[in-house]
């Protein structure tokens, strides 16, 4: 496909995403006041944690973030009392990166939050395309749902979406780096899943290791500053909540959620039978990552896979949490390779998934996790087409080299 028409592709998504994002700011996040939105939670809606847990845990400990009433009594005292319910569950090792926010005002601390996140992952995604692509991928990126959608509830998606990708870019160059990005990427543990399969698929010792090391420091130092005490209580209490939250799918998370859990739930699957279907998904997808991730050295099409089947292997994902995939359709949109209709098709479906999911979780189609895996199966299809290449030009070459020689 020529690069005009990759552009005006481009462009039909943005307009797409832009539609579904006016439906979705208009019924939930439009504001009433300069505070708070229809729905009755802080504009920023998610960044009200991230502002007020650091305050929390230094007057009352971090324990004290897992205690779902007196949490929702803090947050009443910062904010007001009718604000909507909201719950801190991130491990306490998150503590560390959040903590300066907490010691801003809200709106100065929304904005530093909101522009570094962003930075960070147009950089990280620009850095990867030629200089005269940059500009035009920048204003894709501006516009794209999942950029709007972070900015719009003030998630973490920016920063987790420039982790993810930094370290897959890194892997062969600069292992200990990758390994570093990795290791940060542990305050979200469920993006984290087959991190560590692929590495070992493509034996980055090194990444492992730094990764290993990473992990251990952030959580070490958040256990030095307030105890064992704050994990033991994430650990007991966030689980199940969480379990229940998706189990139950009932209130405003279930529009947000994309998982293969969560997409099943959605067209009345009992708890019970989703979590096999999320089970055989995820068993599959963990089986098939790693042999696949090691066939190809493409940046772009290991971004892909690693980004859509993390999405598929979690049971627990917001549509946030696509801002990295979105980022590796990009870098294939943008990519010299050839794009297929179909794959087309499938890109422009991801790419306003992140405020499509509104819609569709509202209408209860169920469809989210198929999208994302049409996604993963385009990439297994590239990958598998490439290594094909590779060996009939191997096989090609051999047989110029028997030729020659005889």
């Amino acid at each position: 496909m020529a690069a005009a028409l990759r552009t005006q592709a481009l462009l039909i998504f943005s307009a797409i995403g832009v539609g579904f994002a006016a439906v979705a700011i208009w019924n939930f996040y439009w504001p009433v006041d300069r505070m708070f939105d229809v729905t009755g939670y802080p504009l920023g809606r998610d960044f009200a944690n991230v502002w007020s847990a650091p305050q929390i845990a230094a007057h009352s400990g971090a324990a004290a973030l897992f205690d779902f009433n007196f949490y929702q009594e803090q947050l009443a005292r910062l904010f007001r009392p009718t604000i909507a319910p909201l719950m801190w569950s991130y491990p306490p090792s998150m503590l560390l990166l959040v903590w300066p926010f907490g010691r801003m005002p809200y709106w100065v601390a929304f904005a530093v939050w909101t522009l570094a996140g962003l930075c960070l992952y147009g950089a990280t995604v620009l850095a990867r395309l030629p200089r005269e692509h940059r500009r035009c991928a920048a204003a894709f990126l501006a516009l794209a749902p999942a950029t709007v959608v972070n900015i719009v509830v003030g998630q973490n998606g920016f920063f987790t979406a420039a982790l993810m990708l930094g370290g897959i870019v890194c892997i062969d160059k600069r292992p200990w780096l990758s390994g570093i990005l990795f290791g940060l990427l542990s305050v979200k543990p469920q993006l984290g899943l087959l991190i560590p399969v692929v590495l070992v698929a493509v034996a980055a010792w090194s990444a492992i290791a730094a990764a290993l090391l990473t992990a251990a420091a952030v959580a070490a130092a958040s256990v030095a500053l307030w105890g064992i005490v704050p994990w033991q209580e994430w650990i007991t209490r966030i689980g199940p909540a969480t379990y229940q939250l998706v189990a139950e799918f009932r209130g405003f998370h279930g529009y947000m959620m994309p998982s293969v859990f969560a997409s099943l739930r959605d067209v009345g699957v009992p708890p019970e039978f989703a979590d096999i279907g999320q089970t055989i998904v995820s068993v599959a997808v963990v089986a098939v990552t790693p042999l696949l991730f090691r066939r190809t050295t493409d940046v772009a099409l290991r971004a892909l896979l690693l980004t859509s089947g993390t999405l598929l292997v979690t049971p627990y994902a917001f549509n946030y949490d696509l801002t990295a995939l979105t980022g590796a359709v990009l870098w294939l949109m943008m990519a010299p390779q050839p794009i297929y209709g179909r794959d087309l098709a499938f890109f422009g479906a991801v790419w306003v998934l992140p405020m499509a999911i509104y819609v569709l979780n509202g209408l209860h189609t169920g469809l989210a996790a198929w999208l994302i895996g049409a996604v993963y199966g385009v990439a297994v299809i590239r990958i598998r087409q490439d290594q094909q290449s590779l060996d009939r030009l191997g096989s090609d070459l051999s047989a110029i080299d028997r030729a020659a020689a005889g």
